[in-house]
């Protein structure tokens, strides 16, 4: 059976709709008016199609919650649809040529999310931190968002940020679709 975008727009939604956040509504509004539900998940690497942020966003949601589940990971269900949903948020403005250079997705999402509403501390370094060692200055010097001790620092303090950060790779790398 082929899963259809229809059919992740539905479960995204499904998902949305669990969370009880102060003005998690109009974040809704703004992703879905700014292509959230058509968005690529990447331009080259991963889910990189019409629809691709949803089907990544999803797979993350999947494997992050069967990890927390499985490591005893003691993290609320909206935490994990925030986190799992939304730590890419930034790409669909990305996406829509609205800003052709940026300078670390993980920080753009963040900050584009607490426009709306307010994040746990969990949440907030999950967000920021989610690509790991890969948006570190060491690994890109040119978008490179913190140096790595920052991360090796936060992830000793959180180790959860590490289990999110494989779950986003894990998805990245071999489950989802490459056109």
């Amino acid at each position: 059976m082929t899963i259809t975008n229809i059919d992740y727009q539905k479960q995204v939604r499904e998902l949305f709709s669990k969370v009880n956040r102060e003005g998690f509504d109009k974040l809704q509004y703004y992703l879905i008016r700014n292509g959230y539900l058509t968005a690529k998940g990447s331009t080259k690497y991963h889910s990189n199609f019409k629809g691709g942020l949803l089907e990544h966003s999803l797979l993350v949601y999947k494997l992050f919650k069967e990890m927390c589940i499985r490591y005893n990971i003691d993290l609320s269900e909206e935490s994990i649809i925030i986190v799992s949903l939304l730590h890419d948020a930034y790409k669909v403005l990305i996406h829509k040529d609205k800003y052709k250079k940026y300078n670390g997705h993980g920080l753009l999402s963040l900050q584009m999310i607490e426009k709306f509403i307010v994040l746990t501390k969990i949440e907030r370094e999950i967000i920021r931190f989610h690509m790991g060692i890969y948006s570190s200055w060491e690994y890109d010097k040119t978008l490179g968002e913190f140096p790595i001790i920052q991360y090796v620092n936060i992830t000793n303090e959180y180790p959860v940020i590490k289990l999110f950060n494989m779950a986003d790779d894990i998805s990245a790398t071999f489950l989802e679709r490459r056109v």
